[in-house]
């Protein structure tokens, strides 16, 4: 597919290459860079790869998991310890998804949690018909089945309760409420209230219901004439109609890492939200630092320019290392961010990017 690009656009067969991917694309990017590099008759001009929080090493991926939900005080301190004690420094494939004492704790941990954004932990959920993603909870679904059933039912409970709610009644309640708070309190709450509309009327960026929007728009009659779309289909975000192959979603991908890093002169980055619990940044340091490699730049803050606050502000955090070889590997946390980078902190993730490809990073 990438040499039938060039076929059709010659122009750019000179240009740099780059992969680039989030979530699972932990696991299809390193094996498509490997496919790249064994095609020795290849006339891509292939520099490097990124990867936002990828889904390398399921190990490291379901201990990562746990430890993101305790490090955000998601969890009560006895049940993580003993789950830690007994199942997550055991290690193993077989302890995580097939232990039955470990998989009762990870479902007592699952039950505890609530719904919340697994996937941003600090962020609100989207109160919508749909919720969370149906891109977003494919992963969910092959690597935490019972997780993805837990979600399920959150999912069908968001539903009753929206068609329940009564608008009217709610905002009635509220009046009342406000009717009867003391002058200076009411005074107080305009303040907040108006503070409160600059921020929401301000691009923050993220929104959790991005996914609702999108379907309800697809699924308009005359968006669907427009499209000259059949206008008896259903338009879904993904589809349960097709079967995915997930039998390598046990595989671990640090070999690979450790072939690129010693038998070729690659650019790569790993970079990841650090508030993401399905392919945690917890996870990711795990796996990264058993590479064993050479670090040229010691673990630091890199910073960027906020709108409204001005220069100096934390972005995340940078390390990096040499491998055998010429091959270079980047860490990059983009704090306070989600599990897709670009769309919970676009700021963020264009600074990353931009770092990267221009080779300061």
């Amino acid at each position: 597919m990438i040499q039938e690009f060039y076929k059709r656009f010659p122009s750019f067969s000179d240009s740099d290459f780059y992969l680039s991917a989030e979530s699972y694309g932990g696991h299809y990017i390193p094996t498509l860079t490997k496919q790249i590099v064994a095609g020795s008759d290849s006339d891509i001009n292939f520099k490097g790869f990124a990867v936002g929080n990828p889904y390398t090493d399921p190990v490291e991926n379901m201990r990562g998991m746990f430890g993101s939900l305790y490090g955000h005080s998601l969890l009560p301190g006895p049940l993580y310890t003993q789950w830690e004690k007994e199942c997550g420094e055991k290690g193993g494939v077989e302890t995580y998804y097939a232990d039955d004492k470990c998989i009762s704790l990870e479902e007592d941990m699952w039950d505890l949690i609530g719904d919340v954004d697994w996937y941003g932990l600090s962020f609100p959920v989207c109160n919508a018909e749909l919720g969370l993603s149906a891109q977003a909870q494919q992963l969910i679904k092959y690597s935490h089945p019972k997780l993805y059933t837990r979600l399920s039912k959150y999912a069908e409970a968001k539903k009753a309760a929206a068609a329940s709610f009564d608008e009217t009644t709610a905002i009635k309640s509220l009046e009342n409420d406000v009717s009867q708070t003391p002058a200076a309190q009411q005074e107080q709450n305009a303040k907040v209230a108006s503070l409160a509309t600059g921020v929401k009327n301000k691009a923050l960026g993220y929104d959790a219901c991005v996914a609702d929007y999108m379907t309800r728009y697809l699924n308009k009659e005359e968006v669907k004439v427009a499209l000259h779309a059949d206008t008896s289909i259903t338009w879904a975000e993904c589809t349960d109609s097709i079967t995915y192959d997930f039998d390598d979603q046990m595989d671990y991908m640090e070999v690979l890492y450790k072939e690129f890093l010693t038998e070729t002169d690659l650019k790569i980055m790993v970079f990841s939200g650090d508030d993401d619990s399905v392919c945690s940044t917890h996870g990711t340091q795990s796996w990264i630092w058993k590479l064993g490699l050479e670090v040229v730049e010691e673990w630091k803050a890199w910073y960027y320019v906020d709108p409204e606050y001005g220069a100096g502000q934390v972005g995340g955090y940078k390390v990096s290392w040499k491998g055998p070889g010429n091959a270079t590997l980047t860490f990059v946390t983009v704090h306070d961010s989600g599990h897709e980078v670009p769309m919970y902190q676009p700021m963020k993730g264009h600074h990353v990017f931009a770092n990267y490809i221009h080779g300061i990073w």
